[in-house]
């Protein structure tokens, strides 16, 4: 019987075969622990730098992975049930039915096989929410999900009745080529990837390896005057013509336009002043210095610490690195994908040049709790710095959000460490799963504002 109309896209596209393609390394855990293999399905080749996170597609799903969320919150599946438009109008209430799992955030509800699927693979943490009831086509059923769709048919095996439609390789074949990174290789140059030579491969595991240099990219580059370039993600090394020791490209000074103006040494028992180029690396970031082969392998710094995009970060000669402070050192600290871009620039042409953020303003914001149980309090923490990094004290901080959470809110003025805290209480979920914030921060003239969300989970 036809219960609902609807067309049944099971993805056709010209992803390439999985064979050989690994789920990389920040996703792991998550991979195993949603049962991966029959969740998700295999690993395609796309592995994408986006806003600072990872992305890596599957067949069925992509994953994103944000390093300055808190550990256990820093993986979940895209949203693609939203961003393919398949949410559909909430249900009335005479059209529930009984005995299903309603969800009022979305006015949907999940029942027989596929409730007993979702609630045993991560439930509304994985899938997210249902946006649709089940449709039925041919005799399969489907029904769609904040982050996935769930599929039954009759015809599938006996032990795996329900499959999730493949949503990573629909989203994979929207991605024009150009923008798509196989392994840090576009997809038209990835049968031309070769293996980098063994005394490269030696160099890099013997100077920090993977976790410094990032994958290798899989092409080599030789230049007009026989130096030969090999691009990993994150640095370049470059190997003379008479075969030599291979050198480090001056990565972060390029990216950074040359060397900034010298600022005065600082004092301290960490801190270091390099007088060559006239600046000063210290804390956390001496402390990254010194377990990554020093001025030798990060080349000196060519600015102080400053903030970006509200990161604390710090160019040196080879590499850019950014710091948590909040964090531990082991995960403190990540190294941008300088080789990637420079790769990029070297087959597919430099991109345009980014505009110029206005004013002199940064500000950041977290929250504690990226996923809140409700009834509860989300705690905000919001810091604002100036164009070299310095804590601005005094700067007035508002906080606004998605209709149904809260009114805005003024936060006190930001303190000596340019930091303030906001604690709001959610009594009931939102009707959308997902809360929505700006922060706008204004010290005399200058002001800056960022965004950002964190989702709601009602308590039993």
């Amino acid at each position: 019987m036809l219960v609902a109309c609807g067309v049944l896209l099971l993805a056709s596209c010209s992803a390439p075969a999985p064979s050989d393609v690994h789920v990389s390394p920040p996703f792991r855990a998550f991979y195993a622990l949603h049962h991966g293999a029959d969740t998700l399905g295999a690993a395609l080749f796309t592995r994408q730098v986006t806003n600072g996170g990872l992305v890596q597609y599957f067949a069925n799903g992509v994953l994103e992975f944000h390093p300055g969320l808190p550990p256990g919150s820093q993986v979940f599946l895209s949203a693609l049930g939203e961003e393919f438009g398949e949410r559909q109008p909430p249900l009335t209430p005479d059209a529930i039915p009984g005995g299903a799992l309603l969800f009022s955030e979305t006015g949907h509800t999940v029942q027989g096989i596929f409730r007993t699927f979702y609630e045993a693979h991560g439930g509304a943490l994985f899938f997210g929410y249902p946006i649709a009831e089940p449709l039925v086509n041919d005799g399969r059923i489907v029904q769609h999900f904040e982050r996935a769709a769930l599929l039954w048919d009759p015809a599938l095996a006996g032990d795996k009745p329900v499959q999730l439609l493949a949503w990573g390789e629909r989203k994979f074949s929207e991605q024009p080529l150009d923008t798509i990174a196989i392994d840090g290789t576009s997809a038209e140059l990835a049968a031309a990837s070769v293996a980098a030579p063994d005394d490269i491969t030696q160099f890099v595991a013997a100077h920090g390896g993977v976790e410094l240099f990032g994958k290798w990219l899989g092409r080599p580059r030789t230049l007009a005057d026989g130096r030969i370039e090999y691009m990993f993600e994150n640095a370049v090394l470059v190997q003379p013509a008479n075969g030599s020791a291979p050198q480090m490209a001056a990565l972060g000074t390029l990216a950074r336009g040359g060397i900034d103006a010298a600022a005065a040494p600082v004092i301290g028992a960490e801190a270091t002043h390099f007088v060559k180029t006239g600046h000063n690396v210290v804390h956390g970031m001496q402390r990254f210095m010194d377990a990554f082969g020093g001025a030798e392998i990060l080349g000196m710094p060519v600015t102080e610490l400053l903030a970006e995009d509200g990161r604390f970060v710090q160019y040196f000669e080879n590499f850019r690195v950014e710091w948590q402070p909040a964090l531990p050192d082991a995960t403190a600290f990540s190294v941008a994908p300088l080789g990637r871009e420079y790769f990029s620039a070297a087959y597919f042409g430099a991109p345009e040049a980014a505009q110029e953020a206005a004013g002199q303003l940064f500000v950041a914001v977290t929250v504690e709790h990226p996923v809140l149980a409700v009834p509860g309090d989300q705690i905000f923490h919001v810091w604002v710095l100036d164009a070299a990094g310095k804590p601005v004290t005094g700067a007035q901080v508002m906080l606004a959000w998605s209709a149904g959470a809260a009114a805005p809110g003024e936060l006190p003025v930001t303190d000596a460490s340019g930091h303030s805290t906001l604690t709001i209480r959610l009594e009931k979920p939102a009707f959308a799963p997902q809360i929505a914030y700006r922060a706008t921060t204004k010290s005399g003239a200058l002001a800056a504002s960022i965004g950002g969300s964190f989702l709601v989970q009602p308590q039993p």
